[in-house]
């Protein structure tokens, strides 16, 4: 059984590009349903070190939207889970100082919420803790599929941090949301590159299919 997703259907030039295009400002996928937009902006965050991956359903809220941000950020530094952070073990210490790296002072903050307190009064940059871009470090990769259903002030938060270099944003969408997200007062009008993927047919899947392992 091949195990090929939509995403690998567009090749590593493609993905190159993309990435090249992100550190301009942010990118906006417009696909159809079944392009493979919704599985590519995965991809690209499974790739990157700094980065986290916003997936909102219908009816996602705001505080639910930045918890999710802060426990992934939490769980890149510790894999092991929040219990990790705890007792006076070598590693745990490791996992403690990695949080303070990131948060500073609100790193105790950020475990609790982690651990499912509400995120009262942080913003997205302060989940992100999203510094400007060195030259070691890249801004974290934000991903975002169904844009559409972020909560707006997400979207001009998202807007804020690439204008300030400080985040590298990849959203996707449908046709019919265009409007939300790039019309003349929506976040990201005159802000974004805007790509529209085409639909995947059963002659691009056998082609990917025909070629060599």
């Amino acid at each position: 059984m091949s195990d090929l997703r939509p995403r690998d259907l567009f090749g590593s030039s493609f993905r190159r590009r993309l990435r090249t295009r992100l550190d301009s400002g942010p990118v906006l996928l417009i696909a159809p349903v079944g392009a493979g937009a919704d599985d590519l902006a995965p991809a690209e965050a499974e790739r990157a070190k700094n980065t986290v991956l916003l997936q909102p359903t219908v009816g996602s809220v705001l505080a639910d939207v930045i918890a999710d941000a802060i426990a992934q950020i939490v769980h890149r530094i510790e894999p092991a889970g929040v219990s990790a952070f705890d007792g006076d073990a070598p590693r745990a210490q490791r996992a403690r100082l990695g949080l303070a790296r990131r948060y500073g002072s609100d790193a105790a903050k950020a475990l609790d919420v982690a651990r499912g307190a509400p995120p009262d009064g942080w913003t997205l940059a302060d989940a992100l803790r999203a510094r400007a871009v060195s030259e070691s470090v890249a801004p974290v990769l934000v991903s975002v599929t169904n844009a559409h259903r972020l909560p707006e002030p997400l979207l001009w938060e998202l807007r804020d941090l690439t204008n300030a270099g400080r985040a590298r944003v990849l959203v996707t969408t449908h046709r019919e949301h265009m409007a939300a997200l790039l019309g003349p007062k929506a976040p990201l009008y005159g802000n974004a590159t805007d790509i529209e993927l085409p639909r995947l047919r059963t002659p691009d899947w056998a082609r990917k299919l025909a070629e060599p392992i």
